[in-house]
């Protein structure tokens, strides 16, 4: 039996930081708690880990989780570098060029500030359809086989992982805009629409570090556009969806993040169209786009408004951190509808 050192070394990496902390700091980073550890830095995948006195800005348990599902995933590469000739598809859509939100139940029952949200998206969208999706609408706007339906309905893919199914299914389908529902539009982002593709990825992504990075979240879930239906990462990332839930009757939490990961290092044009989108500066940098997130509870404060708003139109923030409104908050002007 052929023993696979590098993925020994890399588990027993992770597990050495995980256990290695000397004090934990409750500092949000990318939904993981920053842990304060030595001072030797170590690349673990590819991913710096810091044993000592700077922080891990991740935390270290889901990056093993994302590790360790990322190799489950290799049976599905059967499902990649596969013949994929765009200029013979059919690109026609009854839906072109709409903005696509998916939230689970009626709108009018949303939370208030995920209404204002959608307000401010069709305030900004350039005359442009907001097309709201929800679990009983889905299948008259996008094609979703009734094995992953049946899944949905019993409990084995939550929300976030159906929103990312449907994320798919529509900008495969029909191309257009997809944002989550806690999004905030605070202008017109005329300059995406002009792309052919943009996706939100992650800051340490560049043309610089492209050839040695490999990340967890090499695309973000929450917001992606593209101009024209069958685009071939779209494309990809359906089928995985759509076999993945034919083999397995529950699905992992980090499932579409760790397949496009491995998409990236094994699918030859699926890099190139990555890389191309980094190296012609089209993606959309997640830090920016999270900034507004950090002051939600903060007191509302004009001049920093302004700032942020100079920073990105588009303002992502999650579900988990509205449970508690603040008067005079960032998020109570947002509720209040009197951000702009």
């Amino acid at each position: 039996m052929k023993i696979d050192f590098q993925k020994i070394v890399v588990g027993l990496s992770l597990a050495l930081a995980t256990f290695a902390v000397v004090k934990v700091n409750r500092v949000s980073h990318h939904g993981g708690i920053a842990k304060q550890v030595k001072d030797t830095k170590k690349r673990v995948d590819g991913i710096e880990v810091c044993i000592g006195k700077k922080y891990i800005s991740a935390n270290c348990f889901n990056l093993f989780n994302k590790l360790l599902l990322k190799e489950t995933l290799r049976k599905y590469t059967y499902l990649l570098n596969k013949p994929y000739d765009e200029s013979t598809i059919d690109r026609t859509t009854k839906y072109p060029n709409k903005i696509w939100i998916y939230w689970n139940q009626d709108i009018a029952t949303a939370p208030r500030y995920v209404q204002e949200c959608i307000k401010s998206i069709k305030r900004n969208s350039g005359n442009r359809e907001v097309i709201i999706i929800n679990k009983k609408n889905v299948t008259d706007y996008i094609y979703i086989p009734q094995h992953v339906m049946l899944a949905y309905k019993e409990g084995n893919i939550s929300h976030m992982q159906f929103s990312d199914i449907v994320l798919t299914c529509c900008l495969y389908e029909h191309g257009g805009m997809y944002v989550d529902a806690t999004t905030y539009f605070s202008d017109y982002p005329a300059e995406i629409f002009e792309k052919e593709l943009c996706l939100l990825m992650t800051e340490s992504f560049n043309k610089e570090n492209f050839r040695e990075y490999r990340s967890y979240n090499i695309i973000e879930g929450s917001f992606a556009y593209v101009k024209s239906p069958k685009n071939y990462i779209f494309h990809i990332l359906r089928n995985f969806c759509f076999e993945y839930c034919k083999d397995h009757w529950q699905v992992p939490y980090f499932f579409w993040y760790s397949f496009a990961v491995l998409a990236f290092e094994e699918d030859l044009r699926f890099q190139k169209i990555i890389y191309n989108h980094v190296v012609n500066n089209e993606y959309l940098r997640f830090v920016p786009v999270k900034i507004f997130a950090k002051y939600l509870h903060k007191k509302f404060d004009k001049n920093k408004w302004e700032e942020i708003k100079t920073k990105s139109k588009i303002h992502k923030f999650s579900n988990r951190r509205c449970k508690n409104i603040l008067e005079g908050s960032f998020l109570d002007k947002l509720i209040k509808g009197e951000l702009d």
